[in-house]
This record gives structure tokens, C-alpha cells and sequence, in this order.
């Protein structure tokens, strides 16, 4: 795929009708128009070969990517004006890691030698936090040798901070995107237990702040109610270093985020809601996208279904992008989830069949694929199909079972089972177990377990309509 069709595929609506506005010349207007309509193409599930491409253009390939590399130049500058670092921001956050690593080359080419420490710094770090779908270590690697290699000399500390930024995107990666977690975060525990050893009696600050950076996502994921993950991260705060701080100056309201969302461990999705409408309230620098589905989220969970239509719509161009991301895939399930909500039955499937056929091409991603399954089961119970439910219960209940999927199992496995009861009192016209129904009483009213909460509390009230209709 061309740098310009995956940039294209990058932009909300209005971007790309700004880079349509550009002065081109007839050859560039017909190449651009032809990659735009292939963007428009796709969101309908047509695609379009690079090959189809050329044949429709009557142009050789060696032309098309002169032209496309032409017009890429040109609308880089009218979605990120001044290029530089700020494009190569807005290339990390949108995941567009081929277009971000050949940026960085022709960047490399012109970049004074006594800026080029900052540079490689800010496209070391902006290259570990791309979304994980999209991180490419190779790349971050040889970004954190060449900031090194400017460093006189690179110190212990120096090499320990970068080593512990590769190995912390390598374990986020894994962990979040492959099935073995506990092996993932045995290496990484190994490896973290030997850094204090190499930190001690330092001050190097980018050292320390990375070292707390990457303990607080390790007892984040494998403990999410640990009480010292909001300590490291308001440790990080308190030491945030003076280059992030000047060369990265969205990464305070990032960890001012990552604090709040501690409140999510809490049982009250109303305070969590509440903390999330205050904060986003004022203007942000641009924050990873997962956060701003989040705060949909739990205007869903809290019943504020218009605001979270507001809230989704709001951020949909910037989450349907080409090449599509997780976010892509998180965004499709809440809003069949808010379709479901209310009992627009058929864009509720439409978006369970979207989210399903988004390929973004590495790892299993099995939480989105159960949250899938959980949200399919759902569809059908609110249908009444009861048969086709019951189907789908015992599939899924064997994929969690050969799966292993850790912490995942418990509140899936549980609100299957609670749905397979429901269906079958209602089958035979009985009250369902009361001991059955109470064990999903004990999940929290927030996180996944709250989006199930809210659809066992909707297929209860379906089921007692129901009853009382037949009586």
C-alpha cells in the first residue's frame, strides 16, 4: 500500500477535504482522487489493489509512487503545519508506523547537529507509545541507539532508561495482544527485579521515571486493583523529566488521565463518569484515543445514552481510520453495545459484523474477540432466539475453557452461565435459581463486568415482560 493511501485512510473527513483543496497539478488531482475514492471504496468493504490502482491511472508504478510522494509531501503540510516533530506526532498517535519511519528517514536527512539529540529522543518516545497494533521495536531500537550514540558519554543509567522503555512497549505488546500473559509478565518481573540494583544511589531522572513507568503497568495488568500504581504514577509526576516535559508536553495530561482512571477499580461508575466529563471539560493535548472511548464508555455504563452517543460521535473520524487499529475494533463494539442499548437491533448487528471483519494483521487480540462473543450472545438473547443462544453459549463456553485466558475467564464464563439460566426458566416457565442469578451480583458495577451488569439487568427486564405477557 502507498504512504498516501494509508495517510488518507488516517484522516477524518474534513482533513482529507483539506488536502483535496490543495493546488495540484492535473496528473497530481487525478492520482489523489483516484487513492481518495479507494478510501471511500473500502469503507464498504471494497478493496483496491495497488495493481487496480495503476491499471485505473493508465501509470506505471515508478510514476504512481512519484506523484503519490509528491502529493504526500503536500498534504503532510496541511494536516501538520511545519512538519517536523509535530508530524511525526501526528503520525505515532494515528499508528501510521510505515509512514512515521519514513518520515523519520527524510527527517534524518536535513536535522542540524545540535538538535539532533532532541530529535532522536522525541522519535525514540513517540515511537514506544505508538498503539500497540502498530509498534514496530525494531524501529523504537534503532531510534534509542541513535540518541544514545549522542549522549557523551552514555552513562550506566542512560542505556538501563532506554532498555527498560524497549522492554516495557515489548511486554505491553505481548501482554495485550498475544494469549500467553503469564509467561509475558514472568520475563518482564524477572527483568524488572534486576533494575533497582543498576539505579542505585543515581538521580538520573529519565532512568527513575522509566523504571516507575514500567512497574506501575506491570502491577497494572497483573493486578489491576493494586494500590501502587497510582503512587508510581504520581511518583512519575513528581520527577517527570525536564526533556519530556519540554520535547513531549501532552505526557502530564497522560498521566493525570492514567490516575483517573484508578478510579475505574472503584465500584461507582457514577463518580468515574463524573471525574471523566470534569477532565475532559478543558482543552487537552491529544490523549491515545482508548481514552476518549472511554469516557463513552462510561456515559454508557451510567445510563447517559444520548451523551454517549455525543461522546462517539464526536471521536468517529479520528477511530475509523485505514489501516484500522483497536481502537477501531473498540469503537465498533461500544456502539453496538449502545445500539443494543437502545434496541436498534440492526445497526447493533451491523456493528458486531464490522468489528469482526477488522483485520489489523498482528496478534490474537482476545479480549476484543471475547468482548465480541459476549455482545453476539446478547444480540440474540434480546432477539429471543432463545435455540441460537443456548448454541452460542456452550461454543463459547468451550473456547474459554481450551483458551486460558486468565483473568478474562471469570466474569465471561459467569454471565454466560447466568444467560444459559435465565433461557432456560423462561424455556420451562420457572423462576431461575436465585443463587444463580446472585453470583453475578458479586462483579463490579464498572469495567467490562459493568457493561454485562447493565445487558443481565436489560435481559432481565426483557424476560419479565415476557412472563408477563404469556400469564
Amino acid at each position: 500500500m502507498l504512504l498516501l493511501e494509508r495517510f488518507i485512510g488516517a484522516l477524518s473527513p474534513e482533513e482529507i477535504e483539506k488536502v483535496r483543496a490543495l493546488k495540484l497539478t492535473a496528473v497530481e488531482r487525478k492520482v489523489l482522487e483516484a487513492i481518495v475514492a479507494t478510501h471511500i471504496y473500502s469503507k464498504v468493504g471494497v478493496e483496491t489493489t495497488t495493481k487496480q490502482l495503476r491499471d485505473t491511472l493508465e501509470m506505471s508504478q515508478v510514476n504512481l509512487r512519484f506523484y503519490s510522494s509528491h502529493i504526500l509531501k503536500k498534504a503532510y503540510s496541511t494536516v501538520a503545519p511545519g512538519g517536523g516533530i509535530a508530524l511525526l506526532r501526528l503520525l505515532a498517535v494515528r499508528g501510521l508506523i510505515h509512514n512515521f519511519k519514513n518520515e523519520i528517514r527524510e527527517q534524518e536527512k536535513t536535522i542540524p547537529v545540535e538538535h539532533a539529540k532532541d530529535f532522536y529522543f522525541t522519535a525514540f518516545e513517540l515511537s514506544i507509545g505508538t498503539i500497540y497494533s502498530s509498534l514496530d521495536l525494531a524501529c523504537s531500537r534503532d531510534l534509542g541507539n541513535k540518541y544514545l550514540s549522542l549522549v557523551s558519554p552514555p552513562s550506566l543509567d542512560d542505556t538501563t532508561a532506554v532498555e527498560l522503555r524497549l522492554r516495557q512497549a515489548e511486554f505491553l505488546q505481548r501482554f495485550t495482544m498475544q494469549r500467553n500473559r503469564s509467561r509475558t509478565a514472568a520475563e518482564f518481573r524477572s527483568f524488572l527485579d534486576g533494575v533497582p540494583e543498576r539505579l542505585n544511589g543515581t538521580g538520573h531522572k529519565y532512568a527513575h521515571y522509566a523504571f516507575a513507568d514500567a512497574e506501575s503497568y506491570y502491577k497494572l495488568l497483573t493486578n489491576s486493583a493494586s494500590p501502587e500504581v497510582p503512587m508510581l504514577i504520581n511518583r512519575m509526576l513528581e520527577i517527570l523529566p525536564p526533556e519530556i516535559e519540554t520535547l513531549l508536553p501532552e505526557t502530564r495530561d497522560m498521566l493525570q488521565y492514567r490516575l483517573i482512571q484508578q478510579y475505574e477499580h472503584e465500584d461507582d461508575p457514577e463518580r468515574i463518569f463524573g471525574i471523566l466529563e470534569d477532565f475532559f471539560s478543558v482543552p487537552r493535548n491529544d490523549l491515545p484515543m482508548r481514552h476518549y472511548l472511554q469516557h463513552g464508555y462510561y456515559a454508557m455504563l451510567t445510563r447517559r445514552i444520548d451523551r454517549s452517543k455525543q461522546i462517539f460521535d464526536a471521536i468517529a473520524p479520528k477511530v475509523l481510520t485505514k489501516p484500522p487499529t483497536t481502537n477501531t475494533i473498540n469503537y465498533y463494539l461500544m456502539m453496538a453495545s449502545h445500539y443494543m442499548l437502545t434496541r436498534q437491533m440492526d445497526q447493533a448487528k451491523q456493528c458486531l459484523d464490522d468489528a469482526a471483519n477488522v483485520n489489523i494483521g498482528k496478534g490474537k487480540h482476545v479480549i476484543f474477540e471475547l468482548y465480541h462473543r459476549n455482545l453476539q450472545l446478547v444480540y440474540y438473547a434480546m432477539l429471543g432466539d432463545c435455540d441460537f443462544c443456548l448454541r452460542i453459549i456452550e461454543r463459547n463456553l468451550d473456547w474459554l475453557r481450551k483458551g486460558q485466558h486468565d483473568i478474562l475467564e471469570g466474569w465471561s464464563s459467569t454471565f454466560h452461565l447466568i444467560v444459559r439460566e435465565m433461557i432456560t426458566a423462561f424455556n420451562l416457565k420457572r423462576s431461575a435459581n436465585q443463587k444463580v442469578l446472585e453470583r453475578m451480583n458479586r462483579y463490579k458495577k464498572t469495567g467490562p463486568d459493568g457493561m454485562m451488569l447493565l445487558f443481565y439487568e436489560e435481559l432481565t427486564d426483557i424476560c419479565n415482560i415476557k412472563k408477563a405477557a404469556l400469564t
